[in-house]
């Protein structure tokens, strides 16, 4: 996956009823190569739980601090094995537990 420079992606869960849980977490793998000494890139995971209308922090990953799984690469990044993917787990407080959540991937 490769995008221009200053394009930003994200991805926004459907709906999620999590009123069942007393406790969650959200896990997720990634890698990441970072294309010049220069970058900026940032990965974020954010929850709702207002539809959307406002969204709070969770967890961030900065390039040039915790996001790299993989030394810098001139070319697009395609992870080589297991080593080059990184495991982040995100709890939920329970405040949001109530009815129905959103995740956004930003």
């Amino acid at each position: 996956f490769s995008g221009l420079p200053e394009t930003l992606f994200e991805v926004i869960s459907n709906p999620i009823d999590v009123s069942a849980f007393s406790q969650l977490t959200i896990a997720f793998d990634f890698a990441f190569a970072a294309q010049d000494g220069a970058n900026h890139d940032m990965f974020q995971v954010l929850i709702s739980d207002d539809c959307g209308q406002s969204w709070v922090v969770r967890k961030s990953l900065y390039a040039d601090i915790n996001l790299a799984t993989a030394s810098n690469s001139s070319s697009p990044f395609i992870p080589n094995g297991d080593s080059e993917w990184k495991h982040e787990e995100v709890t939920i407080p329970s405040n949001f537990l109530r009815a129905v959540l959103w995740v956004n991937f930003y």
